[in-house]
């Protein structure tokens, strides 16, 4: 028979399925898939099938995480193929692109529902079901999130596993089983196979063996269970050992080869197998890939590696202002409501997280902040716990919020730009305003607007899409413009903002229409130009 406390979860779960599932069905049918969506799914192909790659492509991304994503295509009978490029989405025998992005989008927003239980039980236990439901609706809600929840990349997905991992951690901390610490060491080992951010995991979890070995020390430990303190570093010790015999598990007791340091090979040493090869293997792709860093783009200034205040400039422009005073409440209860011990679950993981995120060299966009904002939007909850603020104030907050976010943006989330903000491709840029995903709308709107193009060249200058894409989708309606083609003079010109601002491009080639305000806006990112009534 079910608690109370266990049919709150159950409605909790029930109401987000309600939203998020419908919501991803619908923005996968306004969208076309964004640009990294075929590099992942052909990579969890490849793991599922067991092929260690048709070509070489760097692994910079965990095996487990795509091999989740891929589980729908793999069950319809999706291959990896024998082309020079390979292609998880299109060329299939079993399914068209369509359905195989719906089936992702779908399979995606379940896999998200987990994190909607997780959340609400810690947020109730910290500060009870009000500040519970609070979380979950933020969650729910929040633009960059219902952005990026549906799609094969690995964003919301590894935020996912990272907060499983650290309220498990924290639950064996307060009590500590056999049983907890076997799912708080396989959480953390799932939570690495999704995505490197968990790289910090660990280290949490030894932060809170740390405070417990801290409040034990200082006489506050009412529980004998951690008598004498040793006892959290044999734990962290068994800990350790069940997380990396967990990794060879989930990878499938994988045994391949890793690359030797440079200069090996003219040591003499031949490349070896190890077990679990694969993930240490995308560890390595992934330190190259950071000591080798991308372009950043912010308040008209284009730097690699970026800058280490990117994150909180961007979160000016991503945040929904009503999510950001709800945040800000959260913050200041700290004035009139007393730190709990419990809280320290919470903000050494934020803590450690906003710290890790600013000094990457990765400032691409705001999804790469998920893991930090998502814990911040939990901690935002705080303002609804007893005695810090009246109920009516938060609520009519998160009611402005969800008007601003769903009703105005939708299906476009991942382009939100929150209010006042102006030509934010000014500031921010990648995929902060365009990931590639608006090839259905450019073709929905060539075939609307027919009468004003009057037969004139339509070009495009899109984002991060492949030539296959662009020609599945829009067929001979457009000319396809490629970096450091010169642009078109006449005709119509559909421009991505990320190239409009140059970041792209080889030699700005576009900055003759950054001032210029475009006649349309396509899914709320591409912009239109009249390249003929310009030239008059």
């Amino acid at each position: 028979m079910f608690t109370r406390s266990t049919r709150q979860v159950f409605y909790i779960i029930a109401l987000a399925a309600v939203i998020v599932i419908p919501r991803a069905i619908l923005i996968q049918r306004a969208h076309s898939e964004s640009a990294d969506d075929e590099f992942h799914l052909l990579r969890g192909l490849e793991f599922l099938h067991r092929d260690h790659g048709l070509v070489h492509r760097e692994l910079n991304d965990p095996p487990l995480g795509e091999a989740l994503g891929a589980i729908p295509l793999w069950v319809m009978g999706g291959t990896t193929h024998g082309k020079s490029e390979g292609t998880a989405i299109y060329d299939q025998a079993n399914y068209s692109p369509e359905t195989a992005l719906m089936m992702v989008a779908v399979w995606k927003a379940i896999v998200f529902l987990p994190l909607v239980a997780v959340v609400f039980i810690w947020c109730r236990k910290l500060y009870g079901v009000s500040s519970g439901v609070l979380a979950v609706i933020l969650l729910v809600i929040e633009p960059t999130i219902a952005g990026h929840l549906h799609l094969a990349s690995l964003d919301v997905l590894g935020t996912t596993g990272i907060v499983i991992a650290c309220y498990l951690g924290w639950r064996y901390f307060e009590k500590p089983t056999a049983g907890r610490l076997v799912m708080a060491a396989c959480a953390c080992a799932a939570a690495l196979l999704i995505k490197h951010t968990a790289v910090l995991v660990p280290a949490v979890l030894c932060g809170y063996g740390g405070l417990r070995a801290l409040r034990r020390a200082e006489g506050n430990e009412p529980d004998s269970a951690w008598r004498p303190s040793s006892r959290v570093v044999v734990a962290l010790l068994n800990g350790a050992f069940i997380t990396l015999f967990a990794i060879w598990v989930l990878l499938a007791f994988d045994v391949s080869p890793i690359r030797h340091a440079a200069g090996a090979s003219a040591k003499g040493m031949t490349e070896r197998a190890v077990p679990a090869g694969l993930y240490i293997k995308s560890i390595q792709d992934a330190a190259q890939h950071v000591s080798e860093p991308n372009m950043a783009y912010l308040s008209g200034e284009a730097k690699k590696g970026g800058w280490w205040y990117y994150f909180p400039v961007v979160a000016t422009y991503k945040i929904p202002v009503g999510i950001g005073f709800l945040i800000a409440m959260g913050l200041l209860s700290y004035f009139n409501r007393r730190l709990a011990w419990q809280e320290w679950s919470l903000i050494l993981p934020l803590a450690g997280y906003v710290l890790f995120l600013m000094l990457q060299s990765i400032n691409i966009g705001w999804r790469h902040f998920l893991p930090a904002y998502v814990l911040l939007l939990m901690l935002s909850s705080r303002c609804l716990a007893p005695g810090v603020t009246g109920r009516i104030a938060p609520w009519i907050i998160v009611v402005l919020v969800g008007f601003n976010a769903v009703l105005r943006w939708h299906p476009d989330y991942s382009a939100y730009i929150a209010w006042p903000r102006k030509d934010a491709y000014l500031a921010i840029s990648d995929s902060n305003l365009d990931w590639g995903q608006g090839l259905k709308q450019v073709r929905g709107w060539v075939d609307e607007n027919r009468e004003f193009i009057g037969g004139r060249a339509v070009y495009l200058r899109a984002f991060t899409v492949t030539k296959r894409g662009v020609q599945y989708y829009l067929g001979d309606r457009v000319h396809t413009l490629n970096p450091g083609d010169s642009p078109p003079r006449s005709g119509i010109l559909i421009l991505s903002p990320v190239c409009l601002s140059g970041i792209s491009e080889s030699n700005d080639e576009y900055a003759f229409l950054r001032n210029t305000p475009p006649r349309n806006l396509i899914g709320h990112t591409l912009r239109v130009y009249d390249l003929d009534h310009l030239e008059r």
